[in-house]
């Protein structure tokens, strides 16, 4: 039983790590962004292939970097990625706006960056950090009941 909370603890410690870790870096990479510099790289009207996933395998958007109105519109800079189960590949910038659950308005590609491509694998670090304190969670119940 120790072992299974220790397991648990160790993991759940790893996991909010990475959270704070993955958000100061996030902030950080948004606080030192100057709109003049990359507003006008926008391609308009480029649009991904693809964004659907059967079984947590395909491409999807994965984080928000570099806020910015664009005609009464907040919008935030997202990276395409190729997915299975968390974000591995972010290949492509996008501009997109927040349309509802999992529906954007995309403006068009925009340059991206090494850093902001980075820190999304971090955030898949998270996920899957989450996941493995889940499965510690289980086990631990299962060691107390079973």
């Amino acid at each position: 039983m120790e072992n299974a909370l220790f397991y648990f603890v160790v993991s759940l410690g790893v996991t909010i790590l990475l959270y704070f870790l993955y958000r100061k870096w996030q902030n950080s990479i948004n606080e030192r962004w100057v709109p003049e510099s990359t507003i006008n790289t926008i391609n308009y009207g480029d649009n991904p292939g693809c964004l659907t996933t059967f079984n947590f395998i395909g491409a999807t958007f994965s984080g928000r970097f570099r806020h910015l109105v664009i005609d009464g519109e907040e919008t935030y800079v997202t990276y395409w990625c190729i997915s299975i189960i968390v974000p591995l590949f972010p290949l492509v910038a996008y501009r997109v706006s927040d349309e509802g659950f999992r529906q954007y308005r995309i403006y068009g590609s925009e340059v991206g960056n090494v850093e902001e491509r980075l820190c999304v694998l971090l955030y898949s670090l998270v996920i899957l950090a989450f996941i493995a304190t889940a499965f510690a969670f289980i086990i631990f119940i299962f060691d107390i009941f079973g």
